[in-house]
């Protein structure tokens, strides 16, 4: 799967923060800072064939994370959040 080096790229930079921690949400990996989540990812979950990073961040965060990854924001949702994959 070509998914996976960028997935562990954002997870080695996500918990690279201070106060971070990783867990499963909905059966996916999950980034907290704290008790918020800041990065999901969606790796084919119930067979759908999507791979994504969901960042919750304003889209300067976004952009900033994609251009670490080099990699472009594909889309972005009603409340600004943007997705990388």
């Amino acid at each position: 799967m070509r998914a996976k080096p960028a997935f562990e790229r954002v997870r080695k930079l996500c918990l690279s923060l201070p106060d971070t921690s990783e867990k499963l949400s909905h059966g996916e990996p999950t980034f907290f800072v704290r008790k918020r989540v800041f990065v999901m990812f969606s790796t084919n979950h119930h067979g759908d064939g999507n791979y994504a990073i969901v960042c919750n961040a304003p889209i300067f965060g976004v952009r900033r994370l994609a251009a670490a990854l080099k990699a472009a924001p594909r889309r972005r949702t009603p409340n600004h959040r943007a997705t990388i994959g």
